[in-house]
């Protein structure tokens, strides 16, 4: 579906076209365009010429969930499409490559994806159906396929269409099915699958039931340890404690669901290093295990081997957490501790002599309304649909179209969002432009005969887009 832009009413805005004369394409539609990182006048994204890249192919559509792992990025947009970028050098991608990418390419032509998982270089999915799908590294059988073979897109977990939410750890994986049932697989060296058993010989490539209960509500996995919510309000934790990171009130391990205090309070949870966040019914923020960054967001980089509560506030609505830590409050707006190596925080400063050990506010306006912490990069999408990433861009996981060194972002940068003015652009086959501000559009075109000149070679030409007075392209039918 190309995408085209109209022209805001009621306004005059001059337009650039540097025209590449050749003979290869009558100028039609302008096909391959797509708002993207860049700026028109007053800051707005700018308006990129495309050929071919993954996100020009479609007309703009808003993006509902983000999830960070090492060194990839996965994200859901609204009309259940799933995306993916960064490195790739186990298929985390899920593209059917091993070939690394720094914009977001698709997964796939499937439109019924409803949520996702990035691990530490594996990645998990649920379909509308109930289905699970799994792809990247699977050496300790963290795919659940039933082998310990890498995959390089998208592989179904069983046969089961019952599954409603998962998670991917490190090197392990959790899911719960639809009757509250817990099941895991995977790297067991900690206990971290919970099934009572560790060591290197307990690793499982299918899932397990984790015990026989069934009013678990939510997971999280973190690095080599689990955390688990029940439908009453309690809050459990399993796998390796030698942070704290359990919550028990101990440094010890367990290979079982060990409940973390007396609440029954607990609303959602988060794990993906080796420190645990928590919130409960009353918008309060806990956290607790290992510190050494500030990510625990108590004002101290000491640890915790039980919940603290971060600061006093009782806004708190969601949470992300891995070396550093992201929150959203109910005014949209987004904060943020920890480790701020490359710029992971979004504060505009970056370097570990810039980490915060208390929640700081993330630059940009209010808005945000979902959040994903990689391990060294952040992710998040506003209220409009727009994607932003920032931290860490040596693999392309920022997926703004650049990698490699001195492309880290320390403030958030948008990969993607609607037109300036705030409207999605329409999707059509004239080539009538919308947009408030000036843009350099490249494009290619046959010079007509008898425009004036050759058809060969380049040639700049500037065009007025007045009111409603649409230009044509001498000797040519399209406006633009």
């Amino acid at each position: 579906m190309d995408q085209t832009f109209r022209k805001a009413a009621g306004t005059r805005r001059r337009a650039r076209l540097s025209v590449l004369l050749c003979l290869a394409l009558v100028l039609g539609a302008l096909p391959g365009t797509a708002w993207a990182g860049g700026a028109l006048d007053g800051g707005a994204p700018a308006l990129a010429a495309s050929g071919g890249t993954s996100l020009s192919a479609i007309g703009f559509v808003g993006w509902q969930d983000v999830s960070g792992g090492n060194y990839h990025s996965l994200a859901l947009k609204e009309d259940g499409s799933l995306w993916a970028w960064g490195r790739n050098d186990y298929g985390q991608l899920g593209i059917g490559s091993t070939i690394s990418t720094s914009t977001p390419v698709r997964i796939g032509t499937g439109t019924d994806w409803k949520a996702v998982s990035a691990g530490f270089s594996h990645s998990l999915a649920l379909k509308g159906d109930g289905s699970l799908w799994a792809w990247g590294l699977n050496d300790y059988g963290q795919l659940g396929d039933g082998t310990i073979t890498d995959k390089s897109a998208p592989v179904q977990v069983g046969t089961g269409t019952d599954w409603k939410a998962v998670s991917a750890g490190q090197y392990h994986s959790l899911a719960l099915k639809g009757d509250g049932s817990l099941w895991a697989w995977g790297n067991n060296y900690y206990g971290q699958l919970g099934d009572g058993t560790s060591g290197s010989s307990t690793n499982t490539s299918t899932p397990a039931q984790v015990g026989s209960v069934t009013d678990w509500k939510a997971v999280s996995a973190g690095m080599n340890h689990s955390l688990a919510l029940k439908t009453d309000g309690t809050l459990w934790a399993w796998g390796y404690n030698g942070s704290g990171q359990l919550g028990i009130g101990s440094t010890i391990s367990t290979s079982t669901p060990v409940r973390i205090g007396t609440g029954t309070d607990w609303a959602a949870l988060g794990a993906k290093g080796a420190n645990s966040l928590a919130l409960k019914t009353d918008g309060s923020l806990w956290a607790w295990g290992y510190n050494g960054f500030g990510q625990l967001g108590i004002g101290s980089a000491v640890g915790t081997s039980t919940p603290v509560q971060v600061g006093s506030a009782t806004d708190w609505q969601a949470v992300s957490a891995a070396y550093h830590s992201l929150a959203i409050k109910d005014d949209g707006s987004l904060w943020a501790w920890g480790r701020n190596a490359d710029g992971r925080l979004g504060i505009g400063t970056s370097g570990d002599s810039t980490n915060k050990s208390a929640p700081v506010p993330v630059e940009g306006d209010i808005g945000w309304k979902a959040v994903s912490a990689g391990q060294y990069h952040s992710l998040g999408i506003k209220e409009d649909g727009s994607l932003w990433a920032w931290g860490y861009n040596y693999y392309g996981q920022l997926g703004d179209g650049t990698s490699g060194s001195g492309a880290n972002k320390n403030v958030p940068t948008l990969i993607d969002g609607p037109a300036p003015d705030g409207t999605p652009p329409e999707s059509s086959t004239d080539a009538t432009s919308s947009y408030t501000g000036t843009a350099t559009i490249t494009i290619t075109a046959t010079d007509p005969a008898g425009a004036g000149e050759a058809a060969s070679g380049v040639k700049e030409v500037t065009y007025m887009l007045d009111d409603d007075a649409p230009v044509v392209v001498p000797g040519d039918e399209a406006v633009v």
